[in-house]
């Protein structure tokens, strides 16, 4: 059973004292003893409890109540296997205020992750988010931590507080993933532009469930250091173009692995408010990833993020995504492959409390290099990689208040390819409860 932090044994602790501080109870909007216009994030800002100059919402979760046809994502004939599995788990979100337009801000979600028929399976995964922040007309300024502690599943996203970390779909098994990020922005405004820089530090580390493997490790187990600027302007107010440049430095802990590399990335962006009726950013850029090693493959080309949705009527949400760019690959020779594609999210407030959802999507993994492989029939192909990941989800959530939501899902990943051995298919049906005080 993998080993969580001590600050998240800490976040268990402080829901179980809820008992000490809540006799001060009290729905503040204004922090006490700060200067005028200083706010705390809204949705502390109904929250009943209060600690000193302290505000708290701790939750408890119960996710993931249901059957998962393919726990490790293998393929059939290769180590799949179904299994009932439930996932109970608790966290904080805290708030300090001080001064007038600073802020200090936590998150802390702890789950447990529970298999009937698969005990080596069981788990814990864990994340904490610290972040300080300065809002003012002219400046912001944002430090930020988060660190995730995970074990991935092909079938679905890892979703820990404010801590999300994609599944690496080149890894068939149920490996630990460990991300720590820690990240500084700056903005300068100067109505109606304004400057941006931000530098980042993400640290990546696998392990997998036989503590003598270390395949993964010394494939992937990297460190990503970023630097980037952005120059924007005001075009509306309800729409920002920006500039933005980035660099990349990849890393890698295994002396001599061909991965090694950097990647510039130029591009362009729209903003729009996410409040709008039409909100979401596209970015159109172009990325120069180049490896240290003669023998490694890179890659130039045009690459795309974006996120559109629409809300007519008010009770219909509506959202496009696309994406093309590079991510790091351990398959062969291959550095890196070209995920490409789209999707869209139907969100329908059928009544009040009722809400339905939809997410379909489809993307093509490339990779650039041919590499062999045996096939099942026992013959050998030698060809470019070409994967088809094709993903639904359809869920169902009735919220009893703004504390109180119970939620259905359905999750199907189909994934296809050239090579036989990268064939598989998840299915998860399952139940949901949360509760924040």
């Amino acid at each position: 059973m993998a080993r969580l932090p001590t600050a998240a044994f800490l976040i268990l602790a402080l829901l179980c004292a809820d008992v000490g501080f809540a006799q001060e109870r009290r729905r503040p909007r204004q922090p006490e003893g700060a200067a005028e216009g200083t706010q705390i994030p809204p949705e502390l800002a109904i929250a009943d409890l209060k600690f000193g100059p302290f505000y708290l919402q701790p939750r408890a979760t119960f996710k993931d109540l249901g059957w998962d046809n393919n726990i490790t994502g293998q393929r059939e004939g290769a180590g799949k296997s179904a299994d009932f599995r439930a996932t109970p788990g608790g966290g904080l979100k805290i708030a300090l205020p001080f001064r007038q337009n600073h802020m200090i801000t936590g998150d802390g979600q702890i789950d447990y992750l529970w298999y009937r028929e698969n005990p080596q399976l069981r788990t814990f995964n864990g994340a904490a988010v610290a972040q300080y922040a300065y809002t003012s007309d002219m400046f912001e300024v944002d430090l930020l931590n988060r660190y995730v502690d995970a074990q991935q599943t092909q079938t679905g996203l890892i979703q820990i507080g404010d801590g999300t970390v994609e599944p690496e779909f080149e890894i068939f098994e149920a490996a630990r993933q460990r991300t720590n990020l820690a990240q500084f922005t700056g903005t300068w405004h100067l109505n109606p532009f304004h400057l941006e820089g931000r530098t980042s530090r993400r640290v990546v580390r696998f392990e997998e469930l036989d503590p003598e493997a270390t395949s993964l490790a010394e494939s992937l187990d990297r460190t990503e250091e970023t630097l980037g600027g952005t120059v924007g302007f005001q075009v509306t107010p309800k729409s920002r173009l920006a500039f933005v440049v980035d660099w990349t430095n990849y890393d890698y802990e295994t002396a001599g692995n061909i991965r090694e590399a950097e990647t510039y990335r130029a591009g362009a962006k729209i903003d729009l408010d996410p409040t709008a009726p039409l909100n979401g950013s596209v970015l159109v850029g172009y990325r120069d990833l180049a490896p240290r090693r003669s023998e490694a493959l890179g890659f130039e080309g045009v690459v795309v993020d974006g996120e559109i949705g629409v809300q007519p009527g008010g009770v219909l949400a509506i959202t496009l995504a696309g994406t093309r760019d590079a991510f790091p690959s351990f398959f062969g020779s291959n550095i890196y492959y070209i995920r490409q594609g789209g999707g869209i999210s139907i969100l329908a407030q059928a009544v009040r409390e009722l809400a339905v959802g939809a997410d379909v999507s489809l993307h093509e993994h490339r990779y650039p290099v041919e590499a062999s492989a045996t096939q099942d029939d026992g013959s050998t192909l030698t060809a470019e990689r070409l994967d088809r990941v094709y993903q639904f989800t359809g869920r169902l959530q009735w919220s009893q208040s703004a504390w109180t939501a119970i939620g259905i899902r359905i999750g199907w990943v189909n994934r296809t390819s050239n090579f036989d051995f990268a064939n598989i298919d998840g299915l998860v049906v399952a139940t949901s409860y949360s509760l924040t005080y």
